[in-house]
């Protein structure tokens, strides 16, 4: 959104610091490695929850499994936050019910408690607790279908929001005070195909592995 000019870019305003001697610093591009560091933490932080990838495959394919799904789900949640603003937390709702389903069904015995990692796995698809021990077998099944049910219904869920704009039966950039919006209607209409390339890049490496796992 910063490259868009929604959003100022770091870096593009001169912020410097100068001495009696007239000798300057620039500080414009902290913030860019502020938040640099802020993604790397969250990444370094999160991947733990395709460690059943990596397991079954390598360290790359684990990796190149978790930046897709991490990419997918921010954009899928901020189009729907921004778009819905309160209306959003049905969607939060629907989804923590479909993580429930999920997890009752495909687990032959409880060792997750339903509902707290249908909670849990409201960004990311948690397949365990780090202090909870799971099979290996039942952990990358449970993270499949968390994958793909997850993906699908953010995937549905953008579906139903085009097919509302498109008959004019929502539509928030008609209201009055749009300039809180953060994203454009234009952008809303051109970031369908980049919605759905990130759906199938954070579904399909860990369909394959899954498949070929089946397989053997």
């Amino acid at each position: 959104m910063m490259s868009t000019g929604i959003l100022q870019l770091p870096g593009s305003e001169k912020q410097t610091f100068s001495n009696q001697h007239g000798e300057e610093i620039d500080f414009s591009w902290l913030p860019i490695g502020s938040v640099c560091l802020s993604i790397i933490g969250i990444l370094t932080g999160a991947l733990w929850v395709v460690a059943p990838v990596k397991k079954e495959t390598n360290w790359f394919v684990g990796k190149i499994t978790f930046l897709p799904i991490f990419f997918f789900r921010m954009l899928a949640w901020e189009i729907i936050l921004i778009i819905l603003d309160s209306f959003s937390l049905f969607i939060f709702l629907g989804f923590a019910l479909l993580n429930w389903i999920v997890l009752l069904f495909v687990q032959d015995q409880f060792i997750l408690e339903p509902i707290n990692h249908a909670l849990l796995s409201l960004i990311f698809p948690v397949f365990k607790l780090p202090s909870t021990k799971v099979e290996d077998t039942n952990s990358f099944k449970i993270l499949f279908w968390m994958i793909l049910t997850g993906n699908l219904f953010f995937l549905i869920v953008h579906g139903c929001l085009v097919l509302v704009y498109h008959y004019d039966i929502y539509n928030p950039w008609c209201k009055g005070d749009t300039d809180k919006l953060l994203i454009s209607e234009e952008m809303f209409q051109n970031i369908h195909w980049t919605l759905i390339s990130l759906c199938a890049a954070a579904t399909f490496p860990t369909l394959v592995s899954y498949s070929i796992k089946l397989m053997r």
